[in-house]
């Protein structure tokens, strides 16, 4: 299975093993402790969020896609390259850029004649109204320095995944930990659970199918769950869904 470019997205194939009502019962991930050196043969921290980035670095494509919330679409286009992917939006016109050689994962919105960095206040911000936010296509937490892996994999519907988690390392946007299920053979990013400051979960973003396009498997849908933190029941759902190039 080659490597899946986008997540939350964010990249993998696959239904997820347990139901969103099952996630909703994960324990947030400790304090993180210090950081361990990795079982002989096994990959570091660093080594599987290094293996996310590689699988986000494609040849130049464009897929159109459309996001779905309370039987609401909006269709986007999305063009990758090996340092850029944008997203585009009509009716108001509006792109995000996310530059992803930039440390953090830049993220700039051409929208109204204006090109500007998205600032941090509207991280959390679902884009369009949907459950998506910048923060999910930003995969910023891919680049906090804090990462510790988990001894015991994971499988997300027959793939084996190692387990990452992501400590913020300043109180910016809503997540302060991320867990992230990364695809062995691939590399791909097949699940994510954001975490609040409290330690409560409000975000699960899961891979659910793969295609083809040009001899590689890319994304081709993903669920968005958004949790409200004191009951931990599911307040908003999202698809996103990419369709093959005509």
């Amino acid at each position: 299975m080659k490597s899946l470019p986008l997540p939350l997205l964010l990249a993998g194939a696959a239904l997820l093993a347990s139901s969103p009502a099952l996630l909703a019962a994960d324990p947030a991930p400790a304090a993180p402790p210090s950081p361990e050196a990795a079982a002989p043969g096994e990959p570091t921290a660093d080594q599987i969020v290094q293996l996310v980035h590689l699988s986000r670095a494609l040849k130049k494509s464009e897929l159109r896609g459309t996001l779905t919330k309370d039987d609401r679409e909006v269709p986007f286009s999305v063009r990758m390259e090996a340092d850029l992917i944008r997203f585009s939006f009509e009716n108001p016109k509006q792109i995000i850029n996310l530059n992803i050689k930039q440390k953090g994962a830049e993220l700039t919105e051409v929208l109204a004649g204006s090109n500007k960095p998205v600032p941090a206040k509207r991280y959390g911000e679902g884009i369009r109204s949907t459950d998506l936010s910048y923060d999910d296509i930003s995969f910023r937490y891919l680049y906090w320095p804090k990462k510790i892996k988990q001894p015991k994999e994971e499988t997300v519907k027959t793939r084996k995944c190692y387990v990452v988690d992501l400590y913020a390392p300043q109180q910016v946007g809503d997540y302060g930990v991320v867990r992230i299920y990364v695809d062995k053979e691939s590399g791909g990013l097949m699940r994510m659970q954001a975490y609040d400051w409290q330690g409560r979960m409000i975000k699960v973003c899961s891979v659910t199918s793969g295609m083809k396009v040009d001899g590689a498997t890319v994304l081709k849908s993903m669920d968005v769950h958004r949790y409200d933190p004191a009951t931990q029941k599911i307040i908003g759902e999202t698809t996103f869904e990419l369709k093959k190039p005509d």
